[in-house]
Formats: structure tokens, C-alpha cells, sequence
């Protein structure tokens, strides 16, 4: 064991809990189909984020989400929906946003929530562009989409590109040749990472899959990080499998382990188990306070979605012993951050024989404090 490596692993093996800070806040507290008063703070409608949605994302600056019967991408303040609320036009996700610019897959039949896969990505100011976005990446699949300060990467089905965020041309950059990511893809520094399933042949030694990472400009040929890698079943729903941070390469295997590696990679030894509870996980986030995952309430749904509450456990201190701290309650089906927030979505009571669906509320807790 390298002496890094080392370092690494005993930081790891000793984290402790840090308490969560901030309450959730219910869009709809009051019950009505108006306004609430929102920890204090202006008035949030109650109408835009409360009813059938397929997906939602956040950012720093505004909520987006999907509309279930339409697939209309929309978009508002969180505390300010009703004077901010925009439209963009007809997707199910997926969505990136940059400082400007709201980058959505452009929707059809065949690619509604039950295929996830965009024909293409659209591009629109983050305030509206009259219902008629522009079309960024015009042909082809452009599966896990993500972006830098500068590019727009995505995997096809055979290779992954980028593009300048200023425009994309018939004829993209190739940034991996002849490899293709299944899930998630994220950019940390100079490097893409990502992981793919390798072996597909489940009647002979049954699906396997590894985590990769190249240069995000193409100038060295991929690399293969660990033995292992997520759980292959679930693809799309599951996401985002594997998060990457300074601290190290992390993703769910078998659907119930996190597990980790250096940021180079393990080598040719194993990985290391953080999280080995026998719930089910699933969308699993890293930033500078810790590791956020969905833990399973006992609910299993279409294409094996999960219910249940998101727990955070610190990468930072060396006291052992403490357990993952729950930041929602149950019934959660999906949640994603920004640099202050945790945001997740839940049914509005009116039925809880199928959580997914019904109308859902959108509520938000503040990150746990360093």
C-alpha cells in the first residue's frame, strides 16, 4: 500500500458525523392552492411546483422541472416562484445549466421518461427564449450530459464528445474514441470520469462494469480505475451511480455498498466499502461536506425506483463510530443539491398508493455545516 494510499484510507475509515443544519420547507404549507410564507421569507407559490412532475434539477439560482403530461421545462426562484416563473419548451430532461444558459433534451414519443435518452440538446437562456430554443446538438443520442466553464460533453452510443459552450459544430470533438459511458459522467479539473458496463453477455459471466477517466481534451487514451463498478441494472432511473470529488471516486455497487477509490484509481487492488447497510441506494452526490445518497424506505417502484430518505455522512474528522445522518424523511424519490441547499421531491399526501403518481412537492433543507 502506497504511503498516499494510506493516508487516504485512514482518513476515510474514521469519519464522523457532523450535524445537519436548516428544516425542510414545504412549498405548500398552508395546504392552499396560493402562496406560503416560507421560513420567514417572501411568498412562494403554491401552483407551479405542486403538481405531476417527471423530473426536476436545481442550480444556485432557480428550480427547473418537467411537467409530467406536457414534458413543458419550466423553471422559478424557489422563494420567489410566481414573479420569476419561466417556460423553455418540450423536454424530459436531461438538463445542465451554466451561468447563462439552460441546456435540456430535447423531447419526442420515443424519448419520454420511459426511454430517458434525449434525439438531441436544446439550448436556451436561462430566462426565456419565446418558447423556441435553439438547437445545440441537433442528431444522435446525447446520454450524460455534463458541463465545465467552457465545454458541453456527452456520450453517444460510441463515442464521448465535447463542445464549446459558444456552439456546437455538425462535427464535434472527440474526446474518448470507441468507449461510450453507461451512467453518470463528471468533470473535476483536467479529466472527464465515468463508468461503463464492459461485458454485457449475461448468459456467459453476467454483466460487469469499471470506472474510466481520460484527459477532457482527448490528448491521452482512457484509463481503467477500478475492478468494480455500479450495480448495471437500473441504469437511467438510478443515476447519478458514481460521484467524484478531491477526496476520491465513490459510486453504489450491487445497489446497496458505497464504495470508494483514490481519485487515480485503485490499481489492481480492491475497493473499499464505506457504506455496507443491506438497504437499497440509489443517487448517490459528493461535494466538499460529504457523501448524500437515497436510502431505501421499503418502496420499489417502475423500473426499480426507490422511495426513502437521503442520508449524508462528512468526509471530513477521524472520530469512528458515528452513523449516517437522515436530512429528509421518507418518501423522498429523488433529491439534488446546489452550494447551500439539499432539494428533493415527495408526493403532497393526497395518495400514498403510488408515490409516483401523484402531484409532488418540491422542499429544500440547508447542507449540513462543515
Amino acid at each position: 500500500m502506497t504511503r498516499a494510499f494510506s493516508s487516504w484510507f485512514s482518513c476515510l475509515v474514521g469519519c464522523s458525523l457532523l450535524a445537519c443544519a436548516g428544516r425542510s420547507l414545504d412549498l405548500d404549507q398552508a395546504g392552499s392552492a396560493g402562496t406560503a410564507s416560507v421560513n420567514g421569507g417572501p411568498a412562494v407559490s403554491a401552483t407551479r411546483l405542486r403538481h405531476e412532475m417527471i423530473d426536476f434539477w436545481a442550480d444556485d439560482e432557480r428550480i427547473y422541472f418537467s411537467d409530467t403530461y406536457t414534458f413543458n421545462l419550466q423553471s422559478c426562484v424557489y422563494d420567489n416562484c410566481n414573479a420569476t416563473y419561466v417556460s423553455y419548451g418540450s423536454s424530459t430532461g436531461p438538463v445542465n445549466t451554466t451561468a447563462n444558459d439552460v441546456f435540456f433534451g430535447a423531447a419526442t414519443e420515443a424519448n419520454s421518461y420511459k426511454t430517458g435518452l434525449p434525439s438531441g440538446i436544446l439550448r436556451c437562456p436561462k430566462q426565456g427564449c419565446g418558447g423556441a430554443p435553439e438547437n445545440f446538438i441537433r442528431t444522435g443520442s446525447a446520454a450524460a450530459p455534463v458541463t465545465d466553464a467552457s465545454y458541453f460533453y456527452w456520450s453517444s452510443t460510441f463515442d464521448i464528445f465535447r463542445c464549446r459552450l459558444t456552439g456546437c459544430p455538425e462535427v464535434p470533438e472527440t474526446v474518448v474514441r470507441g468507449q461510450t459511458s453507461t451512467g453518470t459522467i463528471a468533470v473535476l479539473g483536467a479529466n472527464l470520469y465515468w463508468w461503463a458496463v464492459t461485458n454485457d453477455d449475461t448468459a456467459t459471466s453476467g454483466q460487469e462494469s469499471h470506472l474510466y477517466s481520460a484527459p477532457i481534451d482527448g490528448s491521452a487514451a482512457a484509463q481503467q480505475l477500478t475492478l468494480t463498478g455500479p450495480d448495471p441494472s437500473g441504469l437511467i432511473y438510478a443515476e447519478p451511480a458514481i460521484a467524484v470529488s478531491a477526496t476520491g471516486l465513490y459510486w453504489i455497487e450491487a445497489g446497496q455498498k458505497i464504495m470508494t477509490c483514490p481519485l487515480e484509481g485503485c490499481g489492481d487492488r480492491a475497493a473499499t466499502a464505506l457504506v455496507s447497510t443491506d438497504t437499497p441506494k440509489q443517487k448517490l452526490w459528493v461535494d466538499d461536506r460529504g457523501l448524500y445518497w437515497l436510502d431505501s424506505d421499503g418502496f420499489s417502484g417502475y423500473q426499480n425506483l426507490i422511495t426513502g430518505k437521503v442520508l449524508f455522512w462528512p468526509l471530513a474528522g477521524c472520530a469512528a463510530g458515528e452513523a449516517p445522518r437522515a436530512l429528509t424523511p421518507n418518501a423522498v424519490r429523488k433529491f439534488v443539491l446546489d452550494s447551500q441547499y439539499v432539494y428533493w421531491n415527495a408526493p403532497d399526501g393526497t395518495s400514498t398508493a403510488d408515490p409516483y403518481g401523484v402531484d409532488q412537492l418540491i422542499y429544500r433543507v440547508a447542507k449540513p455545516a462543515n
